[in-house]
């Protein structure tokens, strides 16, 4: 199952994932796009738009300087027959489990008894009370509700009036300032001793390693990533149309160049251990000696695509050069991403594209 993600273009050694996507006996995704990795689905099940569900952002507002909450309601309503994308999602794990007989309603129900009894521990109150509290709402909004009525701010179920709710978001549409952010150290630790292990012992057991490493021969060409304004990943590809291959040039420094007896604008393959692709060289004094540089995410082609931007100016495969197997960080078994060390040769007439 997948959702909203393209691992046959995100995850290394894309050939052999591809390859994976294609053996299994059912794959399911919930995605707009029939893209490199929803093409080799058995079913896709497309959300409705996004502005047919509202908004309270999580994620960047661990960026902020201030404690700020808002939400944004829906725009539009949901179609005739169309689910919301929780409903798809709730519906599937149902199915997963072999309950085909639940409704919508009884497993979204399920979920949030769930987050209820976790609400009532921090806000100290009976798990019934937070229930009933959010009883007038569904899906991500109870839960959304539950959040924030039992956080720091919050109305803790009636036990503060005048506290944070979604109610109380909802009059307020441009948001409401709580000031600035205040520290929580050291009370939010959990370590033994109470304070942050700078140097854990699995980290110190490891330095040997990493000071051998500094030491041995390094590879005549690194290759590492880049991020680009126009994606995030293979996010936004088919989103906008995309100028051509240019901005999945392979940038290398004006010496490494004449080294290799290449220049600006050749038509270049780059090897590595795994396999090659070929990329538009680009010259960038930027780049250190000895490191070239691609983004990665894209390589937008094959049979059965409908993302026509992105087809369009399919750049090359970055990942398809990352080993999955050998080249692998010890301590987290993650595969390495940056560094894989790479050839550039000027490409011939037959060449991979």
């Amino acid at each position: 199952m997948t959702v909203a993600g393209n691992p046959a273009r995100s995850l290394p050694n894309t050939a052999h994932v591809e390859e994976a996507l294609r053996a299994l006996e059912f794959m399911v995704s919930v995605d707009c796009y029939v893209n490199e990795t929803t093409r080799h689905a058995d079913v896709i099940l497309p959300p409705p738009p996004l502005a047919t569900r509202g908004h309270h952002d999580v994620t960047l507002a661990h960026f902020q300087v201030r404690n700020v909450a808002r939400y944004t309601p829906p725009l539009l309503d949901l179609g005739e027959g169309e689910l919301a994308e929780w409903q798809i999602l709730l519906r599937l794990a149902a199915l997963a489990k072999g309950e085909t007989g639940r409704t919508t309603a009884e497993l979204d129900d399920e979920v949030a008894v769930v987050a209820a009894r976790r609400a009532s521990k921090l806000a100290g109150v009976a798990p019934d009370r937070a229930y009933a509290s959010t009883a007038g709402r569904r899906g991500p909004q109870r839960l959304l509700d539950l959040r924030l009525r039992s956080g720091p701010y919050g109305d803790r179920f009636g036990e503060e009036p005048g506290g944070l709710t979604l109610a109380l978001l909802e009059a307020h549409p441009d948001g409401i300032d709580y000031g600035p952010l205040r520290p929580r150290l050291p009370e939010v630790l959990r370590t033994p001793g109470g304070r942050i292990d700078l140097v854990p012992e699995m980290i110190v057991a490891d330095i040997p390693r990493l000071r051998a490493s500094l030491v041995r021969p390094v590879p005549e060409l690194l290759l590492i990533n880049r991020r680009q304004r126009r994606g995030m990943n293979s996010w936004l590809h088919n989103a906008l149309p995309q100028p051509d291959d240019g901005q999945c040039a392979l940038l290398m420094n004006p010496g490494d160049a004449a080294g290799h007896r290449l220049v600006d604008g050749d038509r270049v393959l780059v090897t590595s251990p795994v396999t090659s692709v070929t990329a538009e060289l680009r010259l960038d004094d930027a780049l250190r000696p000895g490191v070239v540089s691609m983004p990665h995410g894209w390589g937008h082609r094959g049979p059965g695509l409908r993302t026509t931007r992105s087809a369009a100016a399919p750049g090359a495969d970055y990942n398809a050069l990352v080993d999955d197997t050998a080249a692998l960080e010890p301590l987290t078994a993650a595969p390495i991403f940056n560094g894989v060390p790479v050839t550039v040769t000027r490409c011939r007439e037959e060449d991979p594209r």
